[in-house]
């Protein structure tokens, strides 16, 4: 089997695991521990985003001078020398921030969450080191391995707890610690020549360190930025509502980010894939792959209709928020599509710079809109729709960058997204499921109609590539 069809199949089969376990905990977790509760729970989750940035771009610039090597060049001294002292920095900090939460939060329920996510730095940042060592050289199965053990250990054990009847949201983070804990034990395994490894020269190592940190630090940034253009949103809806409205919001961005599991997983695998391809030939691979990407996603967009009935049954404590899935729904078609392709071309071609410039611009105009729709309209609907504008905007404005660099169809395929997605809020919002559904699917059947000739030139080609690698 040729190696980025084994990687996929790697990928694929682990985040198949982590997507059954993420459905089962947005099921049942919600559903049982309470709405305050799993608030508090999402709280967790927002600002344990952001602590992966307490590395500088370390971990970035590593995966990015790095990436596309094979692991048993690496120079596994200077590596082991570089670990030891990423640990002690995150140590500090993680100290730091437990600290600060004991002595200065008031509320008891906040100085536990942000307690826990101390803790919970101790065992992500150093696992967030290793796992780009892994995913930069390509080592597929075990980064694959790692992310599926960490979700199936937390979600198996937030799931006995739940059916325990044990709705404390501290007992609910204290699962995703474990989850963690456990995964990086076995990233400490298949790295063990970094971790336990013999040192080489401090001096080597510092100098090296910072230049993967001023590597690293314009897509840190960028990813900080990317973080911030939603996560403003969301601060801003706990703030000016509650934090059981932001757990509701949050349940609802969860299940329509469902698919992002899989999809950020291949973007993994493509990087270095992509590091080892011949330049001339990323427009039509980016074809194929936008191709093959969008016309399965917009097809995946008619199970927000079943999902919907479902949902309203089982969740009806959330059902005043669960009407917004219907505009938030498309964001993985979004999302996807910055993550697996062009955020992927831009870290190849190594456009940190314009990848930053973009999220930072994004950044502004999602400031704008929050403090429009939040703060000055005071409207819950309208904040939600901008995200989907949001995210929209970032995605077109990322591929406009990136065509500017290299020759593929833009506007054309843009301008027929939009419309399609535009369909299917509109039909969400205000036709009955079953009508929706069929006005929806008309369109959808047209819009592969219309790119019937790409879609059996991908099939032609997949086919070919199959039998050359069987």
């Amino acid at each position: 089997m040729h190696p980025i069809f084994k990687n996929i199949s790697f990928t694929f089969f682990s985040n198949i695991v982590c997507t059954i376990i993420s459905v089962l905990v947005i099921f049942f977790v919600p559903k049982n521990i309470g709405v305050e509760n799993y608030g508090y729970f999402q709280l967790y989750l927002f600002y344990i985003n952001y602590t992966g940035f307490l590395h500088f771009g370390w971990a970035d610039g590593v995966y990015l001078r790095y990436g596309g090597m094979y692991y048993k060049d690496l120079n596994k001294p200077l590596f082991a020398t570089q670990f030891r002292m990423f640990v002690i920095m995150e140590l500090i900090f993680a100290t730091v921030l437990c600290c600060w939460a004991n002595f200065f939060v008031e509320s008891a329920e906040k100085q536990i969450v942000y307690s826990l996510i101390g803790v919970s730095m101790l065992f992500a940042l150093p696992k967030t080191f290793l796992q780009y060592v892994l995913q930069g050289t390509n080592r597929i199965k075990e980064y694959a391995t790692l992310i599926m053990i960490e979700r199936v250990v937390y979600g198996s054990l937030a799931l006995l707890i739940v059916f325990a009847r044990k709705d404390s949201f501290a007992l609910i983070i204290g699962t995703d610690l474990v989850g963690k804990f456990v995964a990086l034990i076995y990233a400490f395994y298949h790295c063990r020549d970094i971790v336990l490894g013999h040192m080489g020269s401090l001096k080597g190592a510092l100098k090296d360190a910072l230049t993967n940190i001023s590597v690293g630090v314009k897509l840190m940034l960028a990813n900080v930025a990317c973080l911030l253009i939603l996560g403003v949103v969301r601060w801003s809806i706990e703030r000016e509502w509650n934090v059981s409205v932001f757990g509701k919001i949050s349940l609802t961005l969860s299940i329509s980010n469902l698919m992002m599991i899989f999809i950020r997983s291949v973007s993994m695998v493509l990087l270095p894939t992509l590091r080892r391809t011949d330049s001339s030939r990323y427009a039509s691979i980016y074809s194929n792959l936008k191709i093959g990407f969008l016309v399965p996603m917009f097809g995946g967009l008619l199970l927000y209709y079943p999902l919907n009935v479902f949902l309203r049954y089982w969740l009806p404590a959330y059902a005043d928020c669960l009407v917004y899935m219907a505009v938030l729904f498309p964001l993985c078609l979004y999302e996807g599509k910055l993550s697996l392709l062009v955020e992927t071309y831009l870290k190849t071609m190594r456009m940190e710079k314009v990848l930053l410039m973009s999220n930072l611009a994004t950044l502004i105009v999602s400031c704008l809109l929050t403090i429009i729709f939040v703060f000055v309209l005071e409207n819950l609907t309208l904040a939600v729709l901008g995200i989907l504008l949001i995210f929209a905007f970032r995605t077109f404005l990322g591929e406009f960058l990136l065509s500017r660099k290299m020759p593929m169809p833009f506007f054309k395929d843009g301008i027929l997204e939009c419309l399609l997605t535009a369909l299917f809020v509109i039909n969400a919002w205000f036709l009955d499921d079953l009508i929706g559904m069929l006005v929806y699917g008309l369109f959808y059947l047209l819009y592969v109609l219309f790119y019937k000739k790409e879609l059996l030139e991908l099939f032609r080609m997949l086919k070919l590539n199959v039998k050359k690698h069987a």
